[in-house]
């Protein structure tokens, strides 16, 4: 469901590696709904699956390692996925 209510269809579940910053990340469980043009990331689920935070300022978005605080990624554009 998304935020008008509305149910869309899921097309496939696979993961996905977000290749840049220090180390590949990767996405687990991750929903292809190809009628949303954008590609969305749940900061809940990502923060549950590994010990990392989010950094937010004017310019840009930094995914953080949680025990070192040393950025993991700041790109989030080009994402290698498999189903």
């Amino acid at each position: 469901m998304v935020g008008n209510g509305q149910n869309i269809h899921i097309s496939h579940v696979g993961n996905c590696i977000v290749p840049e910053g220090n180390c590949p990340l990767p996405l687990k469980s991750v929903l292809v709904a190809p009628s949303i043009r954008k590609n969305l990331l749940s900061v809940s689920k990502l923060t549950f699956d590994y010990p990392c935070y989010f950094e937010f300022n004017k310019n840009d978005i930094f995914i953080k390692d949680s025990r070192n605080h040393e950025v993991l990624t700041s790109v989030l554009e080009e994402v290698v996925c498999t189903y």
